[in-house]
């Protein structure tokens, strides 16, 4: 333009008209643009208690429903967390909190959202510990859009598939294990697993279906203690980790 500023539509949140999906002039319908200094770009969404949250690499904006003039209300709910992994975002139950938004933010932490403040739950794999090969700031910050998350209902399992190194796509994965007031969490190898989905496996069950990065094949995870058939016979000993005080007791006992 003669002003030099370019301008696009990667801020801008466009809305159908009432009770319908696909007409964008009817009564309702409109646009509004959710302007952030130094960070451009909408790339996902969550819902959480009847409000949406529209996220953006380093915010997160709440946008409620007015029913008057305007019609949307837009609030920064946070200035300095925001995820470059729309995939990640899922909704869990954590005990002693309640309903959130959990996903992986642009700065590769884990956090957990309740519509006002944003946890960080992964602090303690942040960093390599000399034991494991998988913790967060191994991931590759290039690929943070190819991450993705799955939720396993029925063990509050939130499973992270993550691309470490200079992988480009998912090769291990982070289980955070929220059934407790204190998230646990375990990472693991071996996930090359592009994308998935939990789903109905036709007797009722929902379960988790997986497509591999390369081979084509579509993979049922975490659904017996045989790998495509064959027994799982392989087992790692770690090293004793925790209180040097709870340690000693148990080597005591």
């Amino acid at each position: 333009t003669s002003t030099g500023i370019v301008t696009d539509n990667s801020d801008r949140i466009q809305r159908s008209a009432v009770n319908t999906y696909n007409d964008w002039t009817g009564t309702d319908s409109g646009n509004n643009d959710i302007t952030t200094p130094g960070d451009i770009g909408l790339n996902s969404s969550g819902i959480l208690n009847d409000r949406m949250y529209v996220f953006k690499k380093w915010s997160i904006h709440r946008v409620t429903y007015t029913g008057s003039t305007p019609l949307l209300d837009f609030k920064q709910a946070k200035s300095t967390v925001g995820t470059a992994s729309p995939r990640s975002i899922k909704n869990i139950d954590i005990p002693g909190v309640g309903e959130v938004l959990i996903f992986l933010g642009s700065d590769k932490r884990v956090y957990y959202f309740d519509g006002y403040s944003a946890v960080s739950i992964s602090d303690d794999i942040s960093i390599n510990n000399g034991i494991s090969s998988i913790y967060m700031n191994n991931i590759n910050g290039q690929a943070l859009d190819k991450v993705w998350a799955v939720i396993y209902t029925d063990l509050n399992w939130y499973e992270l598939f993550i691309p470490t190194g200079s992988n480009t796509v998912p090769d291990s994965s982070i289980v955070f294990d929220f059934s407790r007031e204190k998230v646990v969490f375990w990472p693991n190898s071996n996930r090359n697993l592009l994308s998935g989905a939990i789903s109905d496996n036709g007797l009722g069950v929902r379960v988790v279906y997986a497509q591999h990065n390369t081979n084509g094949t579509i993979y049922l995870t975490n659904s017996s203690t045989s790998d495509a058939g064959s027994a799982i016979n392989g087992y790692w000993t770690s090293f004793k980790v925790g209180s040097p005080v709870l340690l000693g007791k148990m080597d005591e006992i």
